[in-house]
């Protein structure tokens, strides 16, 4: 009877998530995809500017172009700023990687003077040539890399976040600016009316749907995962005797995850800084790929290798 009534549970929840997932594919429209990409970005960085524009009239419109522009323009600015602080700190991160055992104690003695230039446009608070005077030799370089490897991608990600938005803006600044010259006052306001409401419906609607498709999907695997914990807990407590290869297979999994997790890199690669993934999500993902490329390998080896052992075992039983 209970698994009777978890399966309905289970079922009866990805119904729901399927409907809301069609719901959502008929809303979306894919000749509009950049705008709804920008509505998005925009929503996350500068939500006031999407209210500013549900309040737009045609005789106001020209105001909202130039606000956007004004916003654009301080981001260009200060992405050309960052930009440059972003590249030296490259230089300089990879200006240590180059360094070895025979000239390490040579660019110490020179340090900070040797790559002043560089420190100049990022470390305006002396913080890394603090912490690069407690390396003392070059074995302790390797700690401190790491650790400004970490830093160097939260910046880059920072600032492909950044960019991400100023290109985003300049969509909708585009679209906005295209219905503010058009010659007809009628169709200006039939233009910006539509606009709007798109933006409204893709800025609520959508992600809301959205979103309530994704959190039931994460309780329909949470609800499932624990309905297969407990019915192996009970089976296991049923069969205590017969069931220890069972534990064994657990911990060993659990155990594999552990070393997947070990031998996953703490260093953002280029994907996942482009994503705007965060370090610690980004070493659970590669741990996890790693763990389902051992497992998956693991039952091929298996289906290959269980018909062979019988055979042998078969032979010798026949001897």
């Amino acid at each position: 009877m209970t698994r009777k009534i978890v399966n309905i549970v289970i079922f009866a929840i990805a119904a729901i998530a399927c409907v809301l997932a069609i719901i959502y594919a008929a809303m979306f429209d894919s000749d509009k995809i950049n705008q709804y990409k920008a509505v998005g970005v925009l929503h996350d960085n500068n939500p006031e500017l999407l209210s500013e524009l549900a309040a737009t009239t045609p005789e106001t419109l020209p105001a909202y172009v130039e606000k956007c522009q004004t916003v654009a323009s301080e981001l260009d600015g200060e992405l050309r700023s960052e930009k440059k602080a972003k590249e030296n700190f490259y230089d300089y991160l990879s200006t240590l990687k180059a360094l070895n055992a025979d000239n390490f104690e040579g660019f110490k003695a020179g340090y900070p003077a040797n790559v002043k230039v560089l420190l100049d446009q990022f470390d305006t608070e002396g913080k890394y040539v603090e912490e690069f005077g407690k390396v003392s030799d070059y074995k302790g370089l390797t700690n401190y890399l790491v650790d400004l490897e970490q830093e160097y991608n939260a910046v880059r990600q920072a600032y492909l976040q950044k960019e991400a938005y100023r290109n985003e803006l300049k969509v909708v600044q585009d679209a906005t600016t295209a219905i503010s010259e058009l010659n007809s006052a009628d169709l200006k306001a039939s233009q910006l009316a539509e606009f709007q409401n798109f933006v409204n419906k893709s800025q609520v609607s959508s992600n809301k749907l959205l979103n309530s498709s994704f959190y039931l999907f994460y309780i329909m695997l949470f609800f499932a995962i624990a309905a297969l914990l407990f019915f192996a807990v009970m089976r296991i407590a049923k069969n205590l005797k017969t069931s220890y290869k069972a534990l064994v297979a657990i911990v060993a999994l659990v155990v594999l995850f552990v070393i997947c997790y070990l031998c996953a890199s703490p260093i953002l690669d280029d994907v996942f800084i482009k994503l705007q993934i965060a370090p610690e999500t980004a070493r659970l993902i590669e741990a996890a790929v790693y763990f389902t490329y051992i497992v998956f390998f693991a039952a091929i080896a298996t289906i290959i290798a269980a018909p062979i052992i019988s055979a042998i075992r078969d032979k010798k039983s026949l001897k």
